[in-house]
């Protein structure tokens, strides 16, 4: 999350992903199994588009990172 921005700067969006079948087994338990592997992505963000008239959306990918 961005909560403060410098001048000129755009927000990022952020996605986490995660196995299905370890996020089933955290929900019921509470921890996550061992080995689960979290992924990271950093998305740009646009508000330029053809039916945008306000706020923004998801663009290029910036970065991934796994944990």
């Amino acid at each position: 999350m961005t909560y403060a921005l410098e001048d000129n700067q755009t927000p990022t969006f952020t996605n986490v992903f995660v196995n299905p079948t370890a996020y089933r087994s955290f929900v019921s338990t509470g921890k996550w199994p061992d080995k689960t592997m979290l992924v990271l992505e950093i998305r740009a963000s646009t508000s330029q588009g053809s039916i945008n008239r306000g706020g923004a959306y998801q663009a290029d990918v910036l970065a991934v990172e796994a944990r």
